[in-house]
C-alpha cells in the first residue's frame, strides 16, 4: 500500500468536499475545526456521523482514515458501522482483515483492548447471524481471558435463545450485585434479533426473579430496538418491574469498560 498516494488522493479528497465538511462541523458544533489536521478533520467527523447513527457516511470516512493512515481504530469503527447497519458479511471479511493486521502489526497501542475489541465484535456478527455456535465459543474463551461483561451478557443472551436457561441463570447469580445492568445489557442483545419473548421464558423459569407485572415488563421492552443507548432506559424499567431474591454479597469479576486507543 502506497500511503503517500494515498494521502494525496485522501487531501484530492477533502478539498472537494471541504465546504461540505465545514458545513457538517458548524452544524455538530465541532470547535475548533479550521485548526485541526487533515486526518484529524476527518476523524472526529467521522466519530460524530456514527454518534448520530449516520453510519454509512461515517463508515465511508472511516474507511478512508484505515486506508490513508493503516488505522486501527478506524478499521474497528468501521466494522461498527456494517454491524449497525446490518451489513454482517462485509462486517466479518473486515473483522478478518482487521485480525490479520492485528496479528503483523508491531506498533498496535494497547493491544489487549484491540484484540478484545475485535473478539466482541466476531461474537456479536455471529449472534446477529443467529450463529450461536461459534458466538458461544467466543464468549466462553473471552470470559476466561478477558473477564468483561460485556461478553459474559451475551454469552447470556446466546444460552438463552439457545433455550440452555440453566447455565443462563449461573450467569446472573455471578452479577447478582448489578442484576438489573446485567439484564438490560443482556435484553438488548436479544431485542437486536427480535428474541424477546425468550427473555420472557426465561424469567418466568428462574427461581430467584420476580416480576410485579410481566405484562407491562413485555410491553416496555417490545419497543426497543437494541441500541446500546437504551441500557439506561432498560436499566430503569428493570428496577420498576424485577426483584432478585439471590445473594447480595459482591461479584469478584471485573466490568470494565475497554476502549480502543491508537
Amino acid at each position: 500500500m502506497n500511503q503517500t498516494n494515498d494521502k494525496n488522493e485522501l487531501n484530492l479528497f477533502y478539498e472537494k468536499y471541504s465546504k461540505d465538511f465545514a458545513d457538517l462541523a458548524l452544524f455538530y458544533n465541532i470547535n475548533n475545526f479550521p485548526n485541526l489536521s487533515l486526518k484529524d478533520k476527518i476523524s472526529v467527523l467521522a466519530h460524530k456521523l456514527k454518534a448520530e447513527k449516520r453510519f454509512n457516511f461515517a463508515g465511508f470516512l472511516f474507511d478512508k482514515l484505515f486506508t490513508t493512515f493503516l488505522s486501527m481504530n478506524a478499521l474497528i469503527n468501521k466494522i461498527e458501522c456494517l454491524i449497525a447497519v446490518g451489513k454482517l458479511e462485509k462486517a466479518l471479511h473486515f473483522n478478518d482483515i482487521a485480525f490479520e493486521l492485528f496479528l503483523e502489526m508491531e506498533d498496535v497501542g494497547n493491544i489487549e483492548n484491540v484484540e478484545k475489541a475485535l473478539a466482541y465484535q466476531k461474537a456479536k456478527i455471529y449472534f446477529l447471524s443467529s450463529n450461536f455456535v461459534q458466538t458461544s465459543h467466543i464468549c466462553e474463551n473471552y470470559i476466561v481471558k478477558a473477564k468483561q461483561k460485556r461478553f459474559f451478557t451475551l454469552f447470556c443472551a446466546t444460552l438463552i435463545v439457545q433455550g440452555d436457561f440453566n447455565n443462563a441463570e449461573k450467569l446472573l447469580k455471578r452479577f447478582h450485585n448489578q442484576i438489573h445492568n446485567f439484564l438490560a445489557e443482556t435484553i438488548l442483545h436479544l431485542a437486536s434479533i427480535n428474541r424477546i419473548t425468550n427473555f420472557a421464558d426465561f424469567i418466568k423459569s428462574t427461581k430467584n426473579l420476580r416480576i410485579n407485572n410481566m405484562q407491562t415488563l413485555i410491553t416496555n421492552i417490545e419497543v426497543l430496538t437494541g441500541g446500546d443507548e437504551e441500557i439506561q432506559l432498560v436499566d430503569k424499567i428493570l428496577k420498576q418491574e424485577i426483584i432478585f431474591l439471590g445473594n447480595t454479597s459482591k461479584s469478584a469479576l471485573t466490568t470494565e469498560v475497554v476502549q480502543c486507543n491508537e
